[in-house]
């Protein structure tokens, strides 16, 4: 079962599962693309919804010291790859 949230024009979902052991779990997940352009995740969870607030406050809030993280990745990424590549 799942039920759709919107906070400052994020969509995330209130999820409700059995694991392998029958016990009864709930939490939040997020995969809002506009939200998540400037990380490399597809999508993310929370135990509470006032975790996801903080999470999705976060994405947005510091959109652009993500996108300085996300490119700091990609170049060393991109520099281990082109060392490396040969052998």
């Amino acid at each position: 079962m799942s039920q759709s949230n919107t906070y400052r024009n994020t969509e995330f979902k209130f999820k409700t599962w059995t694991t392998w052991n029958h016990k009864v779990c709930t939490g939040y997940t997020c995969d809002d693309k506009t939200l998540l352009v400037n990380v490399d995740t597809v999508s993310f969870s929370t135990g509470t919804k006032k975790e996801m607030k903080a999470r999705i406050d976060d994405y947005i809030d510091n959109a652009i010291h993500h996108q300085y993280l996300k490119t700091l990745n990609d170049r060393a990424a991109e520099e281990f790859h082109s060392k490396y590549k040969s052998e």
